[in-house]
């Protein structure tokens, strides 16, 4: 191993030998696949040369060997950001922030880039687990009742799970009775034979609060 580094480091240092850098770095790996130092060399070479592909199974090698967490977060990280914005692999980049949460469940860079990530990949399910568990870091009210509208918007919109939903607007209003954007929701599930009647029970004191006798009336049908 210590020959084929003297190799690797010459053939660095010289114009034109990159290759056979690689090749000597390559073959200190197949000697001992946990050499640090091998991957660094590695990791450097390809960053680079703009060598992608071969960066990011460089990092999940390095990941194999790597104990230590913040070392592992900084890896995922960094295997994240290649595979969607040099790769344009949205599916595979969530794997590593999806795997930085088992580490440190509240990282905010995987929160924040998952948030945006699902949406696009159309994992509805895996957006909703993240919002919820934004929601439960939130201390001030104001944005946990924020966090409850965009779950019960979710659940309506792409997982049709009208119950739920109408449990997270309860929430949102217990918070902001007059939040313009949950009564609309919830205007819309009366028409969801499903939680009709439920969603009535909801609207029937706001509106009689509010005065808004049109929309009372049809709610009070809608009760009987």
């Amino acid at each position: 191993i210590a020959l084929s580094y003297r190799v690797a480091d010459l053939a660095s240092r010289a114009q034109g030998e990159s290759g056979r850098a690689v090749a000597a770095w390559k073959r200190i790996l197949e000697l001992d696949a946990s050499e640090a130092r091998a991957k660094d060399r590695l990791l450097a070479f390809y960053r680079e040369q703009g060598d992608f592909e071969s960066l990011a199974d460089m990092v999940r090698q390095k990941l194999e060997y790597t104990d230590d967490p913040d070392e592992r977060l900084d890896l995922l990280s960094d295997l994240a950001r290649v595979q969607e914005r040099e790769l344009g692999r949205l599916e595979d980049a969530v794997r590593p922030y999806q795997d930085t949460l088992l580490l440190a469940p509240q990282n905010i860079l995987a929160l924040t880039s998952l948030e945006r990530l699902y949406p696009r990949i159309g994992d509805w399910a895996g957006q909703l687990t993240i919002l919820q568990r934004k929601r439960e870091s939130f201390a001030d009210p104001r944005a946990r009742a924020e966090a409850d509208f965009q779950i019960g918007a979710l659940l309506v919109d792409r997982l049709d799970r009208p119950d739920e939903a109408l449990e997270s607007f309860r929430l949102v209003l217990s918070q902001a009775p007059t939040h313009e954007a949950t009564l609309r929701y919830l205007e819309r599930l009366q028409d969801d034979a499903r939680v009709t009647l439920a969603v009535s029970m909801v609207l029937e004191p706001i509106y009689l609060q509010q005065e808004q006798w049109g929309p009372l009336e049809k709610t009070l049908r809608l009760e009987l």
